[in-house]
């Protein structure tokens, strides 16, 4: 993940003549598509941004040549989270002490 929104994605292109790639961005848990896109072959690197914070994504990239397209690549990541959660409510923490109670 870049930050809580966003996910950077690299790779390298493979060793043979081809047209672009295609890429595609998907929630895990309901598997909505929240990207998908065809970028030119030149590129090997895309930032896929306005996702959730804290919330795990499935990247795809497939290679396309004429009429072709390869078999898919996937990869999962999570979106960080914006800011940790509150402690619960037996923790109690401040400047000089840290307190856990049962």
């Amino acid at each position: 993940p870049q930050n809580s929104t966003a996910i950077s994605c690299s790779w390298t292109a493979p060793y043979s003549d081809f047209d672009g790639y295609s890429i595609e961005c998907r929630k895990m848990d309901t598997e909505e598509v929240e990207f998908s896109r065809r970028i030119e072959k030149e590129r090997s690197a895309l930032t896929i941004m306005t996702l959730v914070p804290h919330k795990r994504y499935l990247v795809s990239i497939r290679v396309h040549s004429a009429d072709m397209t390869s078999g898919v690549v996937e990869e999962s990541t999570i979106t960080m989270i914006d800011r940790p959660p509150p402690p619960l409510p037996h923790i109690t923490v401040n400047k000089k002490d840290t307190s856990i109670s049962k």
